[in-house]
């Protein structure tokens, strides 16, 4: 896995376990950066050693994998590939063994007998998804062994439900424990609904990342750009927006993004449009190979300038410049590519509009390398965390 250490965003983080305490870095771009979060806090002070492996759905930068691997053997899950790669990181740094994976929710697990599972469940997955995550880490403990979860107040509810037993309650949080149970069975447990798209109508799962707009307002700024190309990598655009219609058309493509429900749902949607495409899990761009006629990309805000300008300069040898397109948002844009002196150094701007740039090229001013974004959100560690 391409590491992408040297541009993100990081923030040291000690977190304090079974008498020791563990010097983690969060990473921009995923949840909780920073800081330790409220329900991860209160689910690690329920947590004692156990003999035997443990599973972690959800792992995020590792703040549970890596303090529990220090007294036994761990799985980690992340949908995200960053996520995967920063528990990775963490736990190299730290020493502990971590076998981190990307995965759509346990779709990567094939072991049993796991002593423990722990989770940080996730609110949007909604009622269906809560029971399938929930009912499938059942399935994977071994006899005696127990499922603990924090979920938000608003939850506890449903996972009461779901047969959960409430051990600890926090200010905003509540741990739950449950024990094995039978195996879910492979029903699809996403909701979705359905948006049109140049191919016809494709299915969006209620849990995507998608950032605000981007649909409505900056794929129109595209228009006819890319028509006509042969070969296309499309980058964190999600659920096969656009690659579904340009592989209707015959082109290849391969559509990359550190999601892998994104990425799952592109394949899907192709499937529905009688078209194939390729997909690649990485966690940023610069993990992509290959030559095509055509990048597009989408530049994130949660990740950062710097990030942003990596990205950028990575597209260079994927496409001729003239025939790579990024969309990113407006703030971001001005953030990452203004250089000291006011002057504009990244891609050409092509249009504007809505709080969105679209922009060509892959050629970055020199004038950049000594100009900090002036505000990128710096992060540092919270007092006491």
């Amino acid at each position: 896995m391409t590491a992408p250490a040297p541009t993100f965003d990081r923030a040291p983080i000690t977190v304090p376990w079974a008498g020791r305490r563990f010097e983690l870095s969060s990473v921009g771009g995923l949840f909780s950066p920073g800081r330790l979060d409220d329900g991860t806090r209160l689910l690690l002070s329920c947590l004692e050693p156990v003999d035997g492996p443990t599973l972690d759905l959800g792992c995020g930068w590792g703040a549970l994998a890596v303090p529990l691997a220090s007294t036994g053997p761990v799985v980690a899950v992340d949908r995200d590939v960053l996520a995967v790669w920063a528990t990775a990181d963490n736990a190299g740094r730290c020493g502990v063994p971590v076998d981190a994976r990307a995965s759509l929710g346990l779709s990567a697990v094939a072991e049993r007998g796991f002593v423990q599972v722990v989770s940080n469940l996730p609110a949007r997955v909604g009622p269906r998804g809560l029971a399938h995550l929930v009912g499938d880490a059942r399935a994977r403990l071994a006899p005696g062994g127990a499922l603990r979860v924090v979920v938000i107040e608003a939850l506890v509810p449903e996972i009461v439900a779901l047969g959960g037993r409430v051990v600890r309650v926090g200010a905003r949080h509540a741990v739950l424990e449950l024990g094995p149970g039978p195996d879910p069975g492979p029903d699809d447990p996403y909701a979705w609904t359905h948006v049109a798209d140049g191919a016809g109508a494709l299915a969006v799962p209620a849990d995507i990342n998608e950032p605000e707009g981007l649909r409505a307002v900056a794929l129109p700024l595209l228009g006819d750009r890319v028509a006509g190309a042969r070969s296309a990598l499309l980058w964190r655009v999600p659920y096969g927006l656009l690659a579904v219609r340009m592989a209707v058309a015959g082109a290849r493509v391969v559509v990359a993004d550190r999601d892998v429900l994104s990425l799952v749902f592109a394949e899907r949607n192709a499937r529905a449009a009688g078209a194939e495409l390729s997909t690649l899990p990485i966690a940023w761009l610069p993990g992509a190979t290959g030559a095509y006629d055509a990048v597009i990309g989408v530049l994130s805000s949660g990740t950062g300038a710097m990030v942003a300008r990596a990205e950028v300069a990575a597209a260079a040898a994927l496409a001729p410049s003239d025939r790579v397109w990024w969309l990113c948002p407006s703030r971001l844009a001005n953030e990452a590519f203004v250089c000291a002196d006011g002057a504009w150094g990244g891609p050409e701007r092509v249009a504007s509009t809505g709080g969105w740039v679209l922009m060509r090229g892959a050629d970055l001013s020199p004038a950049l390398s000594a100009s900090p974004p002036s505000r990128i959100r710096l992060l540092r560690p919270t007092p006491g965390a």
